[in-house]
Formats: structure tokens, sequence, C-alpha cells
């Protein structure tokens, strides 16, 4: 079929050939016309012919569409938030602007509570960035709980088990929480890649069985207890310092935002960010312009 169509060009014979196949294109074509979202992205003669530039106006439309979603289901949530919220607030006969003041007013009122906001939310946000990355791929990981929960036990285990100073000690917990927490997850990632098994059923499975050996090591911490075994609790050295700022604030918070700043640069300015936002937005485009590796065409 493409030495016909390459007969009937050089015949002089006018074709149009819609395809996402780049190397049939590029042997067949004169001339390019990039169609992303039904709108045209671009035109390229033959000799300004650019498989890099064609590939990424084919994703960017994709990715406008997709900040256009985003946007969109904030104001979703926030609408029904707000809205459900009001609604049950008026069924009690309490107004909603006094409900809504004292839920902000509780949580930001005052430095100490704005602090202690900012601390709580650490320990959620963490695992939220690692949401946020699969889920610009395209993946769906609803297995942050149960990284969490494996990464706080490994953390609490070794820091535990190996008392050194706080410049060793801090380092050493934090990277055995985010080593055994990504290994959780690796494993239904494994299983994407291996069998096609959902990400989304592997995750919650393994939610579970976190869970599970939460509750089993709690009841085997109880029962030495019991036994007057005594438990060893995380030295002060392993724990992260007050940041003596006034209020009930630690280096995590700090941590936090340093982590969010890294992981929007890696996604806006890397080329593995590229790729993996050409997987999530556009997977057909980025797999036929080249973008992404086999590896990482597996997961999808």
């Amino acid at each position: 079929m493409q030495s016909r169509l390459i007969e009937a060009r050089n015949a002089g014979v006018g074709v149009l050939l819609i395809s996402f196949e780049l190397d049939e294109i590029f042997a067949c074509a004169d001339r390019v016309l990039v169609i992303a979202n039904g709108a045209f992205a671009g035109t390229f003669e033959r000799a300004t012919i650019d498989r890099g530039r064609i590939g990424a106006l084919m994703a960017a439309k994709h990715e406008r569409a997709a900040a256009r979603r985003a946007f969109r289901d904030v104001v979703v949530v926030l609408v029904v938030v707000f809205g459900f919220g009001s609604i049950a607030m008026l069924l009690a006969h309490v107004s909603p602007l006094d409900g809504f003041g004292a839920l902000f007013d509780g949580a930001f009122g005052t430095r100490s509570e704005l602090a202690e906001t900012l601390v709580q939310t650490t320990s959620l946000l963490f695992p939220a960035l690692g949401v946020a990355i699969a889920a610009r791929a395209g993946l769906f990981n609803i297995g942050a709980d149960g990284q969490l929960i494996l990464g706080g036990f490994a953390a609490g285990w070794l820091g535990a088990q190996l008392p050194l100073p706080g410049y060793l000690a801090i380092p050493m917990v934090l990277l055995a929480g985010t080593v055994a927490g990504g290994a959780w997850g690796a494993i239904a990632g494994f299983l994407r890649a291996r069998f096609g098994a959902n990400e989304v059923i592997a995750t919650l499975m393994l939610n579970y069985l976190a869970s599970c050996s939460r509750r089993i090591c709690e009841r085997t911490a109880a029962a030495r207890r019991r036994r007057r075994l005594g438990d060893r609790g995380l030295p002060k050295a392993a724990q992260l310092p007050d940041l003596n700022l006034g209020f009930a604030a630690d280096l995590g918070v700090r941590a936090r935002t340093r982590r969010r700043v890294r992981v929007a640069w890696v996604l806006q300015r890397t080329v593995f960010g590229y790729e993996l936002r050409a997987a999530g937005d556009a997977p057909e485009a980025a797999k036929r312009a080249g973008s992404i590796s086999a590896a990482r065409r597996s997961w999808r």
C-alpha cells in the first residue's frame, strides 16, 4: 500500500493520508499537517519535517485540554463540597457561614493552628505526590495508603534498631521509608507491566495487605508489652527537629514544600517529565512519535 501511495504521489496525484504511523507519513508525504483535539496544530513541509516537534505538537493540545479538565474538576469539587455542606448545615439548623467560619478558624485562625494544620497534612501530601506522578502518566495509584503504612513501618523499625547520631539517623529513616513505600508500589507496577493487571485493583489489594500487616505488628507489640519485654521507641535523634519558630512546625513542612517544587520541575522541565506527560495525555501519539521508551510503553 505504501509503495502504491508513493507511486501515485510521484505521478502528480493528490493523496490525503491520515495516520498515526509517523514512519509511514514521513515516507509518503510532501507536507505534514498535525491535528490535535480537532484543530490544526502545525504544518511542516518535507524539508522541515521534525519528528520531535511533531510529537510535541501531538501531545501539547492534549496537555492543554488536560489542564482545562483539571481546573473544571477543581471547580466542581469545590461547588459540591460547599454545596452539600451547606445543605447539611441548613438541615441541622446551622448557618453555613457560621459552620464554615468555624472550620476555617480552627484550621487557620492562629499561628499555632496554621502550623498544626501544615504538620498534619505533611504525611498526606508526600504520598499525594506519588499519586500525582502516576496520574500524569495516565495511571491510578490507589495504593498511597498502603505505601505510607509500609514506608512508616520501615522507617520506624530501622530507626529503632540502629541508634545513630541525628545527622545519620534522619536521612536513614527517610530513605528507608521512601524505598519501602516505593517497593510496595512497584509490586503493582510490575503486575501491570508484566501481566497487564489493573493497577487500581492491585493497589487496593495491596492496601488491604499493608493494613493487615500493620494490625499484626500492633498486636505483636501489645503482646510484648504484656510480657514486659519492652518496645524500642523511635530515638529522639531520628526524629525531625522543631524549627523553633514559635509554633509546632517541623522540618517536614519545608521538606514537603521543596519536594512539591522538585516534582513540578521534573514534570515540566525534564525529558523524563515530558515523556511521562505525553504518555498520560496522548499515549498513542507519544508511542507513534517514539517519545517514550519501550519500558515505559509497557505500562500502557
